[in-house]
């Protein structure tokens, strides 16, 4: 019944001469997906990914696909764009980031939860990394056990 990528896009807000608003979409996706979290746009792309770890990249301007990469892990908090750098934080605990830019290039890898929470046998797994918000030089990280504060650095 239809692409669901076709809901994803550009929602332009204009008031027309009368003073009514309208919304129109300036582009829809093809392809790209976000399941839990919302996309984000951040140096001139919007950036969706999926609870598979699909990470797209478009231009924001036209909405036309960039690249499309696998990151490695399953992704439900909003991503978060910090100067040259996309953040995906990762429902195992495991947070990449990758340059921003019309080029796939990965940065660090932290994994927030310990190295050995991703073997770690299902009953007894450190946590879910749920959701996240940037606050002044922080980052609040919420698990479902535990809130975590990641300090940014100058």
């Amino acid at each position: 019944a239809g692409n669901p990528a076709e809901s994803n896009g550009l929602i332009a807000v204009t008031r027309d001469l009368n003073g009514s608003w309208k919304a129109d979409y300036a582009w829809r996706a093809q392809n790209a997906t976000s399941s839990l979290g919302s996309p984000v746009e951040h140096g001139g792309y919007a950036y969706f990914v999926n609870r598979s770890g699909v990470l797209y990249c478009l231009d924001s301007a036209t909405g036309v696909e960039v690249f499309t990469e696998r990151v490695g892990n399953s992704v439900w908090a909003t991503p978060i764009g910090l100067g040259d750098r996309l953040m995906l934080f990762g429902k195992d605990g495991v947070i990449r980031t990758f340059r921003v830019g019309s080029t796939f290039e990965e940065g660090i890898e932290l994994n927030l939860f310990g190295e050995d929470a991703s073997t770690a046998d299902a009953a007894e797994a450190a946590d879910t990394l749920y959701a996240r918000i940037a606050v002044s030089d922080a980052i609040l990280i919420r698990a479902a056990t535990k809130l975590y504060r990641l300090r940014i650095a100058e």
